[in-house]
């Protein structure tokens, strides 16, 4: 077996997933702008022909680091597991990669499992958050990391999608979400952080508070950068090497290290935006709220490391709910068409900057 099948020829880049987004947003305005009336029940079609789109972008477009994924694959699909349990590092990718070797004999069949797992598990969290989750779904594939996290950082990716999953189960049984989360935990280590913080917002749910303590950690960080970032790599670097090794290097030849202001700024967006939706107003939503204050716990851990290089890894730790916080408020208030209107604007403008950030 070959890293490349005999569908090489149909390998896809980054841009022609952008000219996919432009497309869908052109779309999204369309149906949004012609509709004068009230707003219908939305069907699940769109949904599924979405998903099936993005499925197939994620399962052919080029990726640096699908190789490794790749190689690694084809090393547990000779060999099996790994002897002993101190040698699956993140053991949950191990046991996923090792169940889809059984029956996926090339990189397209294991590619297209992973993918199918990543884009479902967004969709479904889509489904249960609101009833305009077509709309929601195409902020959600068009939004800064989600392409990069399927096609890139495939492990990290599929585990915050399993924590998204598990996060609309907390309701009905907090046992099924802590199975599932644990799930994710063990595809990758870091997803602990958004879990922590939303299992605890379960239990102290106050937007104010945590925005306090996001202010706190961005003054600190600004302030005393260095050690902060000390502490951490104390507490990860012993645990994972390639978390300590992100944490530890001071430069990079590839990488704009330093006190990241145009990220703090693409970060604070949506928290102002939701605080205003929250206090001014008035949107209550015990479900968003959650969500809310998950976003900003998790990005103002970000803060503490946020002069490392490829800190936008730690980033999406909270980027991932990004188009969640920034829209839910909107489309929570049921058959508003002014609403809905606003919601894809902002849609058209965030995913427009990401577009953007592709072709030049």
């Amino acid at each position: 077996m070959s890293y490349y099948s005999n569908w090489d020829l149909i390998k896809v880049s980054y841009h022609a997933y952008g000219l996919f987004i432009c497309l869908m947003l052109i779309v999204l305005s369309i149906v949004v702008t012609s509709n004068s009336g009230r707003l219908t029940k939305q069907s699940l079609v769109p949904m599924v022909l979405l998903s099936i789109c993005t499925i197939a972008f994620i399962t052919f477009s080029v990726g640096a680091d699908k190789f490794g994924y790749y190689s690694k694959y084809l090393q547990i699909a000779t060999y099996g597991l790994p002897s002993s349990w101190q040698e699956m590092n993140d053991p949950g990718w191990i046991i996923v990669t090792y169940i889809i070797s059984q029956f996926c004999v090339n990189d397209v069949g294991y590619f297209l499992v992973v993918a199918t797992l990543y884009v479902v598990a967004n969709a479904y969290f889509c489904r249960c958050q609101t009833e305009y989750f077509n709309y929601l779904f195409i902020a959600v594939i068009s939004f800064m990391g989600f392409y990069s996290y399927g096609v890139n950082t495939m492990r990290s990716g599929l585990a915050l999608a399993i924590l998204l999953f598990a996060m609309t189960k907390i309701d009905k049984s907090k046992v099924l979400f802590f199975t599932i989360a644990v799930a994710a935990i063990f595809i990758h280590k870091s997803v602990a952080i958004p879990a922590a913080f939303f299992l605890l917002t379960n239990y102290v749910n106050k937007p104010k508070i945590y925005m306090g303590v996001w202010m706190l950690c961005l003054v600190a960080s600004f302030i005393a950068e260095g050690s902060l970032k000390e502490y951490v790599i104390q507490f990860f670097g012993s645990e994972d090497v390639r978390i300590g090794n992100y944490i530890g290097q001071n430069e990079s030849i590839r990488y704009n290290v330093g006190f990241r202001w145009d990220f703090v700024v693409y970060s604070l967006f949506p928290i102002v935006l939701g605080y205003w939706n929250i206090v001014k107003a008035e949107f209550e939503d015990v479900a968003y709220y959650r969500i809310f204050n998950t976003y900003v716990l998790a990005n103002a851990f970000w803060l503490i490391v946020i002069t490392v290089p490829f800190s936008d890894r730690f980033a999406y730790m909270s980027w991932f709910l990004y188009p969640y916080v920034l829209l839910l408020p909107y489309y929570g208030r049921l058959s508003n068409l002014a609403e809905i209107r606003t919601a894809t604007t902002l849609t058209i403008v965030i995913a427009g900057f990401n577009l953007l950030m592709i072709f030049i």
